[in-house]
């Protein structure tokens, strides 16, 4: 109840209502992409000189400014690098002003190539990455696109980071509810040139979701041209195996109707080996070493459907359909040695064979309505629906062998079958109230989860398969999350605020039927954020921000199931999982929109960590999640973007990072810390006759991270692109390999256990691609229609 009366008590205080004089609102657009222009400085000035106080426009290029009295005043315009614009208005009442549009002079807060253009935006709170039919969406999926992201970091398990932080991955402002393997396979089935746009927003306000500590967001492709238009594209890569990526998109936008949709198909086949090492005795004479080599083929269908309508000029409705269809299949193999005095004394030789199906549909429905378009009040509503049905099967045949490779027993031959059924129900509303200074926000949202997950271990044995049920298990797992946020964002002079606080209720009901055991968990959390920027100069910008997050532990990792990997090796769930809750703050310096610092410290509590945990009667090595009682991290981020010449632009981020770890991890003492740094150098060329290159670099240096130390990781890709037929075709040729020779690398000394990974894979290929647009080139961009709606907008505000 005192969580609540805080809740309630901030905002009744954010219904203040201050009175003012005249209002004058507009809007500041960029003249060539229609997209609003953030922190525009706003001056306005009488007839007889005198200027009122400077104010800024927000994120999406709205501004609100006070006049004292009737009368002609001077509306001056400035920002960044676009050329200044002056206006002179007429002042009687409160006024709308019709949109400014800005022309960009020579731009260095962008990294820009002409024809294919590849642009990284920096501001205090995010990074854009505009890659629409660019070199680095030439080829490859999602999942390797990604990898070329600054402060991207993509773990062995499918955890995908930004810096230190989990980062919910999103598909056009919509969370995937994927994690682990399920999201690595999904974003290996999508296509890098299905994207146009990457959004890194490392520390969100609390309109987003509690969970969301760091955002990555996938734009997909859609065109702001009137008319119809496309693009249509095919991809192959070969490296040990052949990949191919062949595409379509389209768009078509008339009056009040965009039609919009995309089909690709993606079939990767890759190599990969791994070996393991792990002593079995103290004074390290006897060993256990596994080395596995797989073989994995990866067919995956996706489809996307939109419809975009305006009702009126206030108001806007669409819905979006997608549609994922994945059949993945591996062949892998492995031997698995027990060495005594570095003499083999027994060999165990694995075949498995996998088969996945999954299918995941999806539908979004949403509303928008400006209900002021003077003072620009907004409402925005979406409903939405996900459902993924996965169905793996997978065959076990284990063959032992004696230190003179002769049999010694039986085959052991295994089948395992975890089919698992999730849909996941969303309301979400959002509502802008604008006050005469400043603005509040509000918004709601309730969502659903239900899981259905089944395990059916079998043996073959008497020549027919029978069902274990000391193993065999079904796992029910519902969670509702309602939550509620209030907020206040103002601009004096030089100073922007915001303060947001989110309050989130959390029910959770887990059930193994088989075993009949059960669990129920119910709590209030409340998730303050706080955005302050100053604008000492036009060259010099300060932010400081605090947000606090929770990250509930991934589905798939509270699965209780005990699923067999090879005869020494297994993984588990845990459902006794707890959420671990973070803080985050950061301070951050911009100077003349080309250098960027920023300075965060991180500390959490209850961490959810992978944990290795060996059997000592069999040897048998059970990989699984727990919590760490507590860490902390501190990182220095220094980013630059550099136009070297007019033909040669750069960008370059450095991240140096310090992890402290000193707890207790299941009652046995953690004590790891120490330094990280990563690098990430992009560099595009303009060429001669049509053509242009590009360089990408990432270098991550050895590091510490909870109870693991990674070795040091990199890659670069090198690409050539030339355009053809007026600009309608283009080939793109690009190179890929990696820095180290071992693709990664961790290894663990915890309570008394000591264990080596090693991963490689086929990293080192060649790509070839062909693109051709469709439609009529000519075909103006459309207008900007008098809605006070941004249509084509993504619909998640990145505050």
């Amino acid at each position: 109840m005192r969580k609540c009366f805080f809740f309630l008590l901030f905002i009744a205080i954010m219904h203040q209502y201050v009175t003012g004089q005249i209002i004058v609102t507009g809007k500041v657009l960029d003249a060539g992409s229609g997209s609003g222009i953030t922190a525009a400085s706003i001056h306005l000035t009488d007839l007889k000189g005198k200027t009122y106080p400077i104010i800024q426009t927000d994120k999406s290029g709205h501004f609100q400014v006070s006049a004292p009295d009737t009368g002609t005043y001077s509306l001056h315009i400035s920002a960044g690098n676009y050329a200044q614009a002056k206006l002179s208005i007429f002042l009687a009442k409160d006024t709308t002003l019709t949109d400014i549009r800005l022309s960009k002079q020579y731009d260095l807060g962008e990294v820009t190539i002409n024809g294919a253009q590849v642009k990284i935006s920096r501001k205090f709170d995010k990074v854009t990455v505009d890659l629409y039919n660019t070199v680095l969406t030439s080829a490859g999926t999602a999942f390797d696109l990604l990898q070329k992201m600054p402060s991207v970091i993509l773990q062995q398990d499918g955890t995908v980071m930004l810096q230190s932080k989990i980062a919910t991955v999103m598909i056009d402002g919509r969370p995937l509810n994927l994690s682990g393997n399920d999201l690595k396979t999904y974003l290996n089935g999508l296509p890098a040139g299905s994207i146009s746009k990457v959004e890194l927003i490392r520390n969100p306000s609390a309109m987003h979701d509690a969970q969301d500590a760091a955002i990555i967001n996938l734009v997909t492709n859609k065109s702001l041209k009137a008319g119809w238009n496309g693009n249509i594209s095919i991809g192959m890569t070969q490296g040990h195996y052949s990949r191919y990526y062949p595409s379509i998109d389209f768009n078509y936008r008339h009056k009040k109707i965009n039609l919009y949709g995309a089909y690709s198909y993606t079939h990767v086949k890759e190599l990969t080996s791994t070996s393991s090492s792990r002593p079995l005795s103290a004074d390290l004479n006897q060993v256990l070493d596994i080395e596995t080599r797989a073989t994995l083929s990866n067919k995956t269908q996706n489809l996307k459907l939109g419809l975009d309508y305006t009702i009126s000029k206030n108001s806007l409705m669409g819905v979006v359909l997608y549609g994922s269809s994945n059949r993945l299949s591996q062949d892998l193999t492995s031997n698995t040695r027990f060495t005594h005095a570095q003499l083999q004394d027994s060999l165990i030789r694995l075949a498995t064979l996998s088969h996945v199906k999954a299918f995941s549909p999806s539908v979004n429905l949403y509303y928008k309505l400006v209900t002021d378009t003077t003072r620009h009040s907004e409402l925005t509503l979406n409903l939405d629906y996900w459902h993924y049905n996965r169905k793996p099967e997978q065959y076990f045949n284990n063959s032992f062998y004696d230190n003179l490779d002769n049999p010694y027993r039986d085959n052991l031959i295994l089948k395992s079958n975890t089919s698992g059924l999730n849909n996941i129900y969303s309301l979400k509303a959002d509502y802008i109230h604008p006050l005469k200074k400043g603005r509040l926000l509000f918004g709601l949202k309730t969502y659903l989860t239900k899981r259905d997950n089944h395990f059916i271990w079998q043996n073959f044995a008497n020549d027919k398969w029978q069902i274990d049920d000391n193993i065999t298990n079904q796992f029910l797992y519902n969670e509702n999350i309602n939550a509620l946020y209030s907020g206040y964002e103002n601009t004096w002079k030089k100073i922007s605020l915001q303060l947001m606080l989110r309050a989130e209720h959390t029910n959770i009901h887990g059930k193994s039927v088989t075993i009949d055991q059960q669990f129920s968990k119910h709590y209030i959390d409340l998730f303050p954020s706080v955005n302050l920027e100053y604008n000492l100069s036009a060259k010099n910008q300060f932010n400081l921000s605090y947000r606090r997050s929770i990250s509930r532990p991934a589905y798939n990792n509270l699965d209780p199931f005990r699923q067999f990997q090879d005869q020494y090796n297994y993984t588990q769930g845990n459902s006794r999982l707890l959420p671990a809750i973070s803080g985050a703050l950061e301070l951050g310096h911009s100077y003349n929109n080309i250098l960027f610092t920023t300075l965060s410290y991180t500390w959490s509590k209850n961490v959810i960590s992978m944990l290795y945990l060996q059997d000592p009667e069999n040897n048998a090595l059970t990989t699984t999640y727990d919590n760490l009682s507590a860490t902390k991290s501190c990182e220095l981020d220094v980013a630059a973007n550099l136009a070297i010449t007019k033909h040669w632009t750069s960008s370059i981020s450095t991240v140096l990072t310090y992890n402290y770890v000193n707890t207790l991890f299941r009652e046995a003492p953690v004590k790891n810390e120490g330094w990280g740094f990563n690098l990430f150098l992009f560099n595009n060329l303009l060429l001669p006759k049509n053509f242009s290159a590009s360089m990408v670099m990432a270098y991550s240096a050895p590091y510490n991270g909870t109870i693991f130390q990674y070795s040091a990781s990199g890659f670069i890709n090198i690409g050539i692109n030339k355009t053809l037929l007026h600009n309608r075709a283009s080939v793109n040729l690009a190179v890929n390999d990696q820095l180290t020779h071992v693709s990664f690398q961790n290894k663990t000394n915890y309570n008394n256990l000591m264990y080596e990974q090693r991963i490689f894979r086929d990293n080192r290929t060649i790509t070839l691609t062909l693109r051709y647009k469709l439609g009529n080139l000519k075909i103006k961009q459309s207008s900007n229609r008098k809605t006070g709606i941004e249509s084509e907008k993504s619909r998640m505000d990145n505050k």
